[in-house]
């Protein structure tokens, strides 16, 4: 996942699709890089797909591959 906030969430914290529980991170970390924070999920299926995932706190979840 690429979660746009520099706030690094912790093991175990919610993803959310709206209103509704769709995953949780395993891993995070802030990429130096990019200033991205990237993160490891485990999500629903349906939740791969959507477009309004975010965390707890707010910032837009994006889902990426490689």
């Amino acid at each position: 996942l690429a979660i746009m906030g520099r706030e690094v969430p912790n093991r175990g914290d919610k993803i959310y699709d709206a209103q509704r529980e769709a995953g949780e991170i395993t891993s995070a970390a802030l990429s130096p890089a990019t200033g991205v924070v990237r993160a490891l999920a485990y999500l629903r299926g349906e939740a791969r797909n959507s477009r309004v995932l975010h965390t707890a706190e707010g910032y837009p979840v994006k889902v990426v591959q490689g």
